[in-house]
């Protein structure tokens, strides 16, 4: 919905879901969290998500790949977990 990509346009569905607990960086605190992960297929990009970075309703998205993600420092320090269980999963 975020991405305003036609309903028409997707397919796909809910993957898996993982419920765990760690600590939370911006909390300063162990937390509980439930993710849902998805696996969607785009038949048709617009212009706008076509790019590598870009801006809808005020909100900047991007696309990385798993690798670049392990790359990014912020990521590995609040996400390595679940950059590792998508990575189990791709």
């Amino acid at each position: 919905m975020e991405l305003k990509v036609s309903q028409d346009s997707l397919e796909g569905a809910v993957a898996f879901e993982k419920v765990h607990e760690k600590y939370s960086v911006s909390a300063k605190e162990n937390r509980c969290y439930r993710h849902r992960f998805y696996q969607f297929l785009i038949k048709e990009f617009n212009e706008e998500i076509e790019q590598d970075s870009f801006e809808i309703d005020g909100k900047k998205f991007y696309w990385m790949s798993i690798a670049e993600m392990e790359q990014d420092k912020r990521i590995m320090e609040v996400n390595s977990d679940i950059v590792s269980m998508v990575k189990k999963v791709a």
